[in-house]
């Protein structure tokens, strides 16, 4: 969810922060509890559409990771940051969850929290990590693969882990990880060719419009017959999903902005917004308690109402992340270079490295 500041385009990183938008959109959907008995129709309609919103603003952040794969540099102290970001925030989650006294309070839970890349408390976060520490690899398979035949493999890919996967009851032995690859190397792909769907903005936004309107007359349809197949393209795999992941990339990358610092800087808080309004102990406080959408559901202006609750956790979420970052993940990480510094200066681990390098050096030298 972050790339490297000087390669930063503002255009880019405000599709970041509308990704993360839609993302919250979608844990508004499934986490507030909301009762669909005699509930208003347009208030469910306007439920499910939140629902696959966040689906594209997840493939989107994926997308635009493939999208600077070329200015991309593994760094394993991103790495690091990373995973200490992750771990903080599991552990301010874990002890509000004790403060609280949340029902998600497990053996289970309080184990994922204490390792949470281990146990995927983030499945989003570790498929992230994944692709981040693979990215170097990618690199070098995009560029040394020619048009025609990675055209052809992000075709097949997109048979058999998109549109195969919408047929009832087949299995093609994917899982989210390997789905988001593909989605990877189709933003590499758009970047490596320049490829524009269709030339002009407005086209693009006609085409969102229209498949954005069959998704809703799809939904108002399954509303009205059976609620059971409502999600149906919503998947995290669907097709539609991707399609309009590509469209808006487009879009968005066609925009002329100057370096804006506001919109970088809180673009760069996306990660922790997420971790923050995703973790295990406080996503059922925030929108069942804080927010309680579901009380609403009955009422005229429960869209307006659903609007600003999100907007109200962004802007939260966000003040937090920044405030945490400065006070706490930064120091800590500073703390763990100074830790790493000092054991690096030890007899001990300077043989090691010179043993390491000799080894690598004499291994050059048989090639």
């Amino acid at each position: 969810m972050k790339n490297i500041k000087n390669n930063r385009e503002s255009n880019i990183e405000l599709l970041k922060i509308f990704s993360m938008i839609a993302i919250i959109m979608h844990h508004y959907a499934i986490y507030s509890g909301f009762q669909f008995e005699n509930t208003i129709f347009i208030n469910r309609v306007i439920i499910d559409i939140f629902g696959w919103i966040g689906k594209v603003g997840l493939s989107s952040f994926i997308i635009i990771s493939g999208y600077f794969y070329d200015t991309t540099r593994f760094k394993i102290k991103k790495v690091v940051k990373i995973l200490l970001e992750v771990w903080v925030y599991s552990i301010i989650g874990l002890v509000i969850g004790i403060a609280i006294k949340s029902d998600k309070l497990n053996l289970t839970n309080v184990i994922k929290s204490i390792m949470p890349n281990l146990f995927g408390l983030y499945w989003y976060t570790t498929c992230y990590l994944l692709i981040y520490i693979f990215s170097s690899n990618f690199k070098m398979i995009i560029d040394k693969t020619d048009k025609k035949r990675l055209t052809i493999n992000i075709v097949l890919m997109l048979l058999i882990w998109s549109f195969i996967t919408m047929i009832p009851q087949t299995r093609t032995y994917g899982n989210n990880f390997i789905y988001l690859v593909m989605i990877y190397f189709i933003g590499a792909y758009i970047k490596k060719y320049n490829v524009k769907i269709l030339k002009e903005n407005k086209s693009r936004i006609i085409c969102i419009m229209i498949v954005v309107l069959a998704i809703i007359i799809y939904i108002v349809a399954m509303e009205c017959i059976s609620r059971n197949y409502v999600d149906y393209f919503s998947g995290i795999q669907s097709p539609v999903i991707l399609i309009l992941s590509i469209f808006i990339l487009n879009i968005f990358k066609s925009f002329k902005m100057k370096n804006n610092i506001y919109i970088n800087k809180i673009a760069g808080a996306t990660l922790g917004i997420y971790l923050i309004h995703e973790n295990v102990f406080l996503r059922y406080f925030i929108w069942r308690t804080l927010i309680s959408g579901n009380k609403y559901i009955e009422s005229p202006w429960f869209v307006i109402y659903s609007i600003l609750a999100i907007l109200f956790i962004f802007i939260i979420c966000c003040i937090a992340h920044l405030f945490i970052e400065k006070i706490l993940i930064n120091n800590i990480y500073v703390l763990i270079e100074k830790i790493y510094h000092k054991i690096c200066k030890k007899d001990i681990f300077i043989k090691i490295r010179k043993n390491i390098n000799n080894f690598i050096c004499e291994k050059e030298g048989t090639k």
